[in-house]
């Protein structure tokens, strides 16, 4: 599995492909989803945790808070060290995070779960480190939206073969069941827009 996460890594570096790729568009998406994303965390939060953080254009936005990324890819680190430097770096599995339980007052978990095998377990575990009242930013792609987009822009393949899940809301609602509560919900790159290629939502711990 490693060396497949590091074929992966190689092969789409998410700099190149998108935050700055060459069409206009997907780099506008993207980092639309950034600043949608971020725009949850509370300017006074305490220690946040990047779930899957790839690359580090998160965390690169979030140095001058208390910010930990965590990523299974020693690539995808190292590139996350040239642009956040003063962040905390782990290795890790996002099916099984290697900190204590109510470590974090808020985690970003940013199109990770459709690319892991157990993403229910992913879930509980991120709730595990989560501490009560902590918030949860929860982004997952429209795959059938996605699949579509590539095919209008002859991106191939459609589906693409890292995304082993299809995250829907009410699914994630499931699976966090009473242990939070969901607060908010946007979209990538409109709210309440019909065709979202991605969907926040924010769960805030009991």
């Amino acid at each position: 599995m490693t060396q497949t996460i590091e074929d992966l890594a190689l092969r789409y570096p998410f700099g190149r492909c998108m935050y700055q790729s060459r069409n206009p568009i997907v780099k506008w998406v993207h980092k639309r989803r950034i600043e949608k994303a971020l725009k949850f965390i509370s300017p006074n939060v305490g220690f946040i945790l990047d779930d899957g953080c790839g690359d580090g254009h998160f965390i690169a936005r979030l140095q001058e808070k208390k910010v930990v990324g965590l990523d299974l890819s020693i690539i995808r680190l190292k590139r996350a060290r040239k642009l956040a430097r003063e962040a905390s770096l782990v290795r890790g599995d996002s099916q099984n995070l290697p900190f204590k339980e109510n470590s974090f007052d808020c985690i970003l978990c940013c199109d990770i779960l459709e690319h892991l095998p157990n993403p229910d377990r992913a879930v509980l575990d991120l709730l595990r480190v989560l501490r009560p009242q902590g918030r949860a930013i929860i982004s997952t792609p429209n795959e059938m939206i996605w699949r579509i987009g590539r095919l209008l822009m002859l991106r191939f393949p459609f589906k693409l073969a890292d995304h082993l899940q299809s995250i829907s809301s009410e699914y994630l609602e499931t699976i966090v069941g009473t242990g939070a509560k969901r607060v908010e919900v946007d979209g990538v790159p409109f709210k309440d827009f019909p065709l979202n290629l991605n969907r926040i939502e924010v769960f805030m711990r009991g």
